[in-house]
């Protein structure tokens, strides 16, 4: 690689990489487009460069590698990027040097390099955010096979399971088998979920209290666990 080379621009959203090079004030010397296996070929061990990325899925990940290289890397919201598209059509090439136009801008927000330490965090809470919604699924569409046989539960998790432990067999036996066989599988989705999440909630507050930098928030006045 060129000693001029100072700045690459990755798009990685992608299977191939996109990248948009330049020098130290942001002219284009080239662009390149390389499969995964060709980047991690192509970028030196050797040479110091400042490499901007749009911080979409899998941008941790490429920035820890290319930081234990030697490079800056400086990971950007793709909110940020958009505007400097301008007119251009939304390709690859346009996306790269869009990444580079507002990095040279500097009012440009960056986004921190997350470890995996941090990740996992992420992780572990993005999955408790998936179980509520699919509890969630689960009793709405339960309340509403009730509504339509005439049961009205209030909304609110808080009432369902008590509401729907409350019917009576009287009601019950006005199912058929089928209404019957879907609301016992329901109930017991339900019931399975509840214990996933709470089985989930407390490997997060656990993860939390490990965390330094969590600990460090919840001394802040209103942040609670």
């Amino acid at each position: 690689m060129k000693a001029e080379v100072k700045n690459i621009r990755l798009d990685i959203a992608k299977n191939v990489y996109q990248l948009f090079i330049a020098d130290e004030k942001g002219r284009r010397i080239a662009n390149k487009k390389l499969s995964r296996k060709m980047f991690w070929e192509f970028m030196p061990n050797d040479t110091s460069c400042t490499i901007g990325i749009e911080a979409c899925g899998g941008a941790h990940n490429c920035a820890r590698r290319l930081m234990e290289m030697g490079h800056t890397v400086k990971l950007i919201k793709p909110e940020r990027v958009k505007p400097f598209l301008g007119h251009r059509n939304k390709t690859d090439a346009a996306d790269a040097q869009a990444i580079c136009e507002a990095l040279m801008h500097h009012a440009t927000t960056l986004v921190a390099v997350k470890t995996v330490a941090q990740q996992s965090i992420d992780f572990a809470f993005d999955r408790g955010v998936r179980l509520i919604h699919d509890r969630t699924e689960v009793v709405n569409q339960t309340r509403s096979i009730l509504a339509e046989l005439g049961i009205i539960i209030p909304q609110g998790i808080q009432h369902f399971e008590s509401c729907f432990k409350d019917l009576t067999a009287e009601q019950w036996d006005e199912f058929d088998d089928d209404t019957q066989f879907t609301l016992t599988e329901n109930f017991s989705d339900y019931l399975e979920l509840c214990k996933k999440i709470e089985a989930a909630n407390k490997r997060i507050v656990a993860k939390v209290k490990e965390s330094v930098e969590c600990n460090r928030l919840m001394k802040v006045s209103g942040m609670a666990l």
